[in-house]
């Protein structure tokens, strides 16, 4: 059923809720969810369809859309910066660290870079896509999460697993992926 509440491992209740859900300043219903993500995504539908068929990953089609959703509203020339000095740039927000092509702004190379660095992970989690968007967002090509626990523990950050994951899986199944 659309909105319905995920499990994301590690949560102490088991269940997170989007803030497309819960929020009242982002709350969204699946319907206009899924016409925003449209508009903002459209435009790029061509590269997005071209870069999955070339990885073998056409299924996940609403998934990278997510994404880049997700990760930069649409915006090809978006660019955030990271506590650790790099910066994410582009449509899918690749880590300066990570992705050191000298087109990372240009929306067929980002777009490019961004689905084959989630054909990886989505192999690497033999198509989990709580872990893949978990991994995705940790910025590691490999889909390491990032080394942000206390006592310098590996693990996925806590906004990313009550966050980021929830938000994507959301828009995902305002897309009518249900599985």
């Amino acid at each position: 059923k659309s909105g319905s509440p995920e499990k994301v491992p590690g949560s102490s209740s088991g269940t997170i809720r989007s803030k497309f859900e819960t929020n009242p300043k982002y709350r969204m219903t699946p319907d206009k969810m899924r016409a925003a993500i449209e508009r903002a995504t459209s435009r790029w539908q061509p590269l997005i369809t071209e870069a999955c068929q070339k990885y073998g990953i056409t299924k996940f089609i609403p998934f990278v859309k997510a994404i880049i959703y997700q990760e930069s509203g649409g915006k090809p020339d978006a660019v955030g910066k990271n506590r650790n000095g790099t910066y994410d740039r582009g449509l899918m927000q690749l880590n300066s660290a990570y992705f050191k092509h000298p087109n990372i702004m240009d929306p067929e190379v980002n777009i490019d870079l961004g689905v084959k660095n989630i054909a990886r992970l989505v192999q690497r989690f033999k198509g989990n896509l709580i872990d893949v968007a978990a991994s995705y967002n940790c910025g590691h090509p490999e889909g390491l999460p990032s080394k942000s626990q206390p006592g310098g523990r590996w693990g996925i950050p806590n906004l990313t697993k009550y966050t980021y994951v929830p938000n994507v899986i959301y828009m995902m199944k305002a897309q009518g992926v249900t599985d």
